[in-house]
């Protein structure tokens, strides 16, 4: 079971989690979904709430039998000895009326609160997806990116548009820039794009962001037009940011890029999306 409680919800929102979720009060919602559900509804949650704040609490194989997250809130989940806390602002030292949203804070108390650098393979491939929605059975890929790392440096950066029957929704369209006219004019068919992308990722370390709703799609995407599912080994770079460093407002890929001083001129296009988690993998490497 799930339960999520947020504030400021556009109706949009609100109108896509009532598809999977009970609204039992304003912004409060309950549910049994699966752990792909979730996270997509999850990412779709603070991916759209932009002065609101959220809270989702789910169920959790450990001596709580719970797990926490939170969204642009003053307060924050905090692990002590295996349990999770909420840790409340400081008020000698923080406004308790605002849910961490200083850049400068966030860039000090991150550098901070950093544990050290993390251990980049030699090789890899960065993958990225752009979708028309949140659930991988009933909504498709549009773009697929990819970079592959080669002892330790680019060896191939590529991306594919998908031709789809089904029309682009017009908040998609608006998010990303991909429409179906640039679809048909420059994609190619989804088989077609599966066979490189299964070439590129079989037998590798897969880094994405929010991993386990590009994995959802890009498996059923598999499964659909008669694959053989590739064999590789997926990293949530996320959870990598997540683990190094704390007081960010989100995590979100482009909040995480931010506070490294990453330049994002294009965001929610796939290849350029590939290359903002790069440079910040890169920074989690030299961190220290």
């Amino acid at each position: 079971m799930i339960v999520i409680s947020m504030t400021n919800c556009p109706a949009k929102l609100r109108g896509d989690l009532s598809k999977w979720l009970m609204e039992i009060n304003t912004g409060v919602y309950v549910g049994n979904v699966s752990a792909r559900v979730r996270e997509a509804l999850w990412k779709r949650i603070t991916d759209s709430l932009r002065d609101g704040q959220a809270v989702m609490v789910c169920s959790a194989n450990n001596e709580q039998g719970m797990t926490c997250r939170v969204h642009q809130t003053s307060r924050q989940p905090v692990d002590y000895d295996g349990y999770t806390l909420m840790k409340t602002p400081d008020p000698r030292t923080e406004n308790p009326a605002e849910p961490y949203q200083s850049k400068e804070h966030f860039r000090h108390s991150g550098k901070r609160a950093a544990r050290g650098k993390i251990a980049l393979p030699a090789d890899y491939v960065i993958l990225d997806l752009e979708t028309t929605g949140l659930s991988p059975f009933r909504d498709r890929i549009t773009e697929i990116g990819i970079m592959v790392i080669r002892g330790g440096s680019i060896q191939t950066e590529k991306s594919w548009l998908l031709r789809n029957k089904a029309p682009i929704p017009p908040d998609i369209r608006e998010l990303t820039g991909i429409t179906d006219e640039l679809c048909a004019e420059q994609g190619v068919s989804p088989a077609d794009a599966l066979d490189e992308v299964y070439d590129l990722i079989d037998g590798t370390e897969v880094i994405s962001w929010h991993a386990s709703f590009d994995l959802a799609f890009l498996e059923q995407a598999f499964e659909q037009n008669q694959f053989t599912l590739p064999d590789y080994h997926i990293t949530d770079a996320e959870t990598l940011v997540k683990k190094q460093i704390s007081g960010l407002p989100n995590y979100k890929m482009e909040t995480a890029a931010a506070h490294f001083g990453i330049n994002t001129p294009q965001q929610h296009r796939a290849l350029p999306d590939c290359q903002m988690l790069y440079g910040i993998l890169l920074k989690l490497n030299e961190n220290a």
